[in-house]
C-alpha cells in the first residue's frame, strides 16, 4: 500500500502583505464533528498564536492554541503539516492532502484552513474531509483528493473569531 501527504507551498496568489504573526484572544469558537451542526466550544484555548517561517524562500504561517498570549502553555503546536501557505486577498489559506490505496480503494483526506484578517479581527476556519473511494490504483495519485473532494465526508469543522492583542 502506498501512502502520501502533500503540503503545498505557493507564493504566486493573493496579497502576501497580510501579516498574521502575533497573539489573538479568542472571542468565539465553534466545532462540529461531523460537519453541519457547529456548537460553541466551552473551556477551549484562550488564544491563537501565529508564527511565521520560511521554507525554500516561501513564507508560511503556523498557529497554536494556547492558554496565554506568550505561547508558554499551548495544547497544540503549529507545524508545516498544520500551516497556512498560500496568501489570499485578506489573509492566508492552507491546503493539505493525503492519499493511500491498493486493490482499487483509495483512502484520502483534505484539510482546508482559511485565516482572514479584517482590521485586528481574525476569522479562522478549519475543515477536514476524508473517505475511501473506489478508484483504480493508477488513479490514486496526488490529484485524487482534490478531484474527489466533493465526494469526501466532511468529518470536522472548527471555527474561531479572535482579536489581536
Amino acid at each position: 500500500m502506498k501512502a502520501f501527504v502533500a503540503v503545498v507551498l505557493l507564493a504566486a496568489c493573493g496579497n502576501n502583505d497580510v501579516d498574521l504573526t502575533g497573539a489573538y484572544e479568542i472571542t468565539s469558537e465553534v466545532d462540529s464533528m461531523p460537519c453541519g451542526a457547529d456548537q460553541p466550544v466551552t473551556n477551549g484555548a484562550a488564544f491563537l498564536v501565529f508564527k511565521s517561517d520560511e521554507l525554500f524562500g516561501t513564507k508560511y504561517f503556523t498557529f497554536s492554541e494556547c492558554a496565554d498570549a506568550e505561547a508558554t502553555d499551548c495544547s497544540s503546536t503549529g507545524s508545516l503539516f498544520n500551516s497556512l501557505t498560500e496568501p489570499t486577498d485578506n489573509g492566508w489559506n492552507g491546503h493539505i492532502t493525503s492519499w493511500s490505496g491498493a486493490g482499487g480503494q483509495c483512502g484520502m483526506s483534505v484539510v482546508e484552513e482559511d485565516a482572514t484578517l479584517s482590521g485586528n479581527t481574525l476569522t479562522l476556519d478549519v475543515t477536514d474531509r476524508s473517505g475511501t473511494i473506489a478508484l483504480p490504483d493508477s488513479e490514486c495519485t496526488k490529484d485524487a483528493p482534490d478531484d474527489h473532494v466533493n465526494e469526501l465526508e466532511c468529518t470536522e469543522h472548527h471555527g474561531y473569531i479572535a482579536v489581536k492583542r
